[in-house]
């Protein structure tokens, strides 16, 4: 005598959000006696569907609590990966190894030697380390901060590009670079290069200007601010067009021609890219505004590099004194260069001896 026994397995219905309990009946060997004859069940039952919420989905498969919840369940690796992150670096649970870090408020993590050895900047400390179980890294770089150490270090553990954003990007690349995980720094860098604006342009320039050289991770970046300098911002501002209001009529638009060279004529976008200008460091502004690659009328190049030098002396930002010069016999018309000294107040003038002949005595 054989029964069947009801079998759960689950169907999500993608058009509702739910998911739903295939009930079937399958052959079991415990009912396979004469008492339970009087209780034989049909071989092909007709299946059921019950609808079932997705948590009891995920807790009937005994999963972890996602950090932020899928729609579907998490496969096996990333529960694992889920279980790391939460058990291992959160609450340290089974940790073999504390890393000391110079932060105000973390200063130390409880880590585990077989995850953390996947940086070889930690690898090294714990080969050269005289006491492995206590291990400190030195930050030298201003770039670097308690957040985005914290996302870079548990990307050892688990997948941590989900928590990177724009704003958090500066810090956790200076921290995988400083524990040599150079997959998410090239993942970290491209996230910059999207995400360069009029309002975040200089924040990243101040990241590659700091005095710390991150090897060909620099010049990619370097590179793509420059280019977005001189060809995409002027463009973003409508910097180096005419009065709208000049351009009803040809005469007008010619007269508006004239009074941009003389430079009684500006939109406001030139006056906002005057200002983003204005914020470069000297080698970013000499670099930008003198290369032919710089999308700038002809005869408005050299004032608005006259513009852009009055403002940074208005604006004190720096203890030189900046001029602009028109170059001669270059190949395009319109070539200037910038340059800096240090004003005559600031110079150091040697302090003159006067030689004073002895008087012999009489």
């Amino acid at each position: 005598m054989t029964a069947s026994v009801i079998t759960p397995s689950p169907v999500q219905n993608l058009s509702s959000g739910h998911h739903f309990i295939e009930l079937s009946l399958s052959s079991s060997p415990l009912l396979n006696s004469p008492l339970g004859s009087q209780h034989r069940v049909a071989t092909s039952p007709p299946k059921i569907l019950r609808s079932v919420p997705q948590q009891h989905i995920l807790g009937a498969l005994n999963m972890p609590p996602p950090l932020h919840p899928p729609i579907l369940p998490l496969s096996y690796n990333d529960s694992i990966c889920h279980q790391l992150y939460n058990e291992g670096l959160f609450k340290g649970c089974f940790s073999d190894v504390t890393l000391h870090v110079p932060f105000k408020v973390k200063q130390f993590y409880k880590v585990h030697s077989v995850i953390i050895a996947q940086s070889p900047r930690l690898l090294q400390l714990l080969e050269n380390s005289p006491n492995p179980t206590e291990i400190t890294i030195d930050v030298d770089d201003p770039n670097v901060n308690e957040e985005g150490f914290s996302i870079a270090i548990g990307h050892l553990y688990a997948n941590s590009i989900p928590l990177i954003t724009p704003r958090n990007a500066r810090s956790v690349f200076a921290s995988a670079f400083l524990l040599g995980l150079d997959q998410l720094c090239f993942y970290i860098v491209e996230i910059i290069k999207k995400n360069i604006t009029k309002t975040t342009i200089l924040n990243y320039i101040d990241l590659i200007e700091q005095g710390v050289e991150y090897n060909g991770f620099s010049k990619d970046i370097r590179d793509a601010c420059f280019l977005f300098l001189v060809r995409k911002l002027p463009k973003i501002f409508e910097a180096f067009k005419s009065d709208s209001s000049h351009e009803r009529a040809g005469h007008q638009a010619n007269r508006c021609t004239i009074e941009l060279s003389n430079g009684t004529c500006h939109s406001k976008g030139y006056w906002e890219l005057l200002k983003v200008f204005a914020e470069l460091p000297f080698s970013w502004l000499k670099r930008v505004i003198t290369s032919k690659y710089f999308e700038v009328p002809c005869f408005m190049r050299y004032k608005f590099a006259i513009d852009v030098v009055q403002e940074r002396r208005e604006l004190k930002k720096s203890n030189y004194e900046e001029m602009v010069y028109l170059a001669f016999g270059m190949k395009f018309p319109d070539h200037i260069t910038i340059a800096r000294k240090v004003p005559k107040s600031l110079r150091k003038t040697p302090t003159r001896v006067l030689y004073k002949t002895p008087v012999e005595a009489m």
